[in-house]
C-alpha cells in the first residue's frame, strides 16, 4: 500500500495544466507542504480497532459509538477524559496520555499481490469530532511504532494533519468509521470548509448522472463552449495519451450508476493560485478489488468568479 501511495500521490503535478498526466510522464517533485500532508492511507479492507480515552476496551471498526455533536468549544479535553482502554498496548496507552489524541486506530493490512501474507500494521492518531462551518471534522495522523517489547513506543511521522470532513446534514455529527465501509468523513488536506462543501456538491451531482459529469468535465473535450479555447497542445498530447480513456471509463460507471456509492477518499488541495485553486480528488474504482482498491484522480479546479469544475481525470493503480 505504500509503493501505491506514493505513486498516487506523484500523479499530482504541482504545476503546468489541470489535466491528467499520461501515465508514461516521470511525475514531478511533491512540494514541502505537500510532502507533509500526504496520505497516509488505510486500505478499505483493514481489520482495525479503536482505542480511545474513554472506552474501557478496543472498538471494532464496525461497532456503532456514540454520535459526537460537539462544537469547537464542547469538544473533550484530554485532561477531563477517561483514562485510556486497558485492552491496548501499553505504547498506544502511553501515546494516549501524552499526546493529544483522543484515539488510536490501529489496522492490520494485508499484504499486497506479490506477498499477500506480508501484513502489516497502520497506525493512525485521531482528535476530537468538532461542528464547524456546517461541517463535522477531526483531525488525524500518521504513527509509526518504534523500537520493540517493553521499549515499544509511538511517534508522529507526518509534519501536517489530514483534517476528516463530513457535511454537518444533522444536529449530531455522526461518529468516525461507522456506517459504510470508508466511513462518513473524507480526509482532506489543505482544504476549507466553503471549499469541501462545494466539492461535495459537485461530486454528488457528476457522481450520479452522466449529464451531469458531461457539463462539469473537462478542459480537453468537455461539453461547454468556454472550456475549449483553454485546451492547449499539451492538454490534448496528455488526453490522448491516457486521460481521455480515464475520464471514459469514469464516464461509463457514472452512466451505469457504480460511482453512486463509491468512497471518495481524500480531497488534497494542489499548487495553484489566489485566483487558480485546484484540487485532485481520489475516489474508489468500484471495479478494483476491495482488498488493493484503485483510484480515479479527479483534478478539480476554481477560478475567480466561476463554479467548482473538473479540469481532468487520471487514475492510479491500487
Amino acid at each position: 500500500m505504500t509503493a501505491a501511495l506514493a505513486l498516487m500521490m506523484l500523479l499530482i503535478a504541482p504545476g503546468g495544466a489541470d489535466t491528467a498526466q499520461p501515465q508514461s510522464t516521470a511525475p514531478r517533485q511533491l512540494t514541502e507542504q505537500q510532502q507533509s500532508t500526504a496520505p497516509q492511507v488505510t486500505s478499505l479492507g483493514a481489520a482495525c480497532q479503536t482505542f480511545t480515552r474513554a472506552s474501557p476496551a478496543a472498538r471494532p471498526s464496525n461497532a456503532a459509538s456514540p454520535s459526537n455533536a460537539a462544537s469547537p468549544s464542547s469538544a473533550a479535553s484530554p485532561s477531563s477524559a477517561a483514562p485510556p482502554s486497558s485492552a491496548a498496548p501499553q505504547f498506544v496507552r502511553e501515546w494516549l496520555k501524552r499526546s493529544d489524541d483522543q484515539q488510536v486506530r490501529v489496522c492490520t493490512v494485508s499484504g499486497d499481490r506479490a506477498d499477500p501474507a506480508a501484513a502489516t500494521v497502520q497506525y493512525l492518531g485521531e482528535g476530537a469530532v468538532t461542528r464547524h462551518d456546517g461541517v463535522c471534522s477531526y483531525v488525524s495522523h500518521g504513527l509509526v511504532k518504534r523500537g520493540s517489547g517493553a521499549a515499544s513506543r509511538l511517534e508522529r511521522y507526518e509534519r501536517g494533519d489530514a483534517l476528516q470532513m463530513t457535511p454537518a446534514a444533522s444536529p449530531s455529527c455522526p461518529a468516525p468509521h461507522t456506517g459504510a465501509v470508508s466511513g462518513p468523513y473524507v480526509a482532506t488536506y489543505d482544504t476549507s470548509a466553503t471549499a469541501f462543501i462545494a466539492i461535495m456538491q459537485l461530486w454528488s451531482a457528476v457522481a450520479a448522472s452522466a449529464r451531469a459529469f458531461d457539463h462539469a468535465c473537462c478542459d480537453y473535450g468537455g461539453t461547454q463552449p468556454q472550456a475549449q479555447p483553454r485546451t492547449s497542445a499539451a492538454a490534448a498530447t496528455a488526453a490522448t495519451a491516457g486521460g481521455t480513456e480515464a475520464r471514459w471509463r469514469l464516464r461509463a460507471a457514472i452512466e451505469a450508476g457504480q460511482m453512486r456509492a463509491a468512497a471518495l477518499a481524500r480531497i488534497v488541495r494542489i499548487s495553484g493560485s489566489l485566483l487558480h485553486r485546484r484540487y485532485a480528488l481520489f475516489v474508489v474504482d468500484p471495479d478494483s478489488p476491495a482488498a488493493q482498491p484503485a483510484y480515479y484522480v479527479i483534478y478539480v479546479s476554481k477560478d475567480l468568479r466561476s463554479p467548482y469544475r473538473i479540469s481532468g481525470i487520471g487514475d492510479t493503480p491500487g
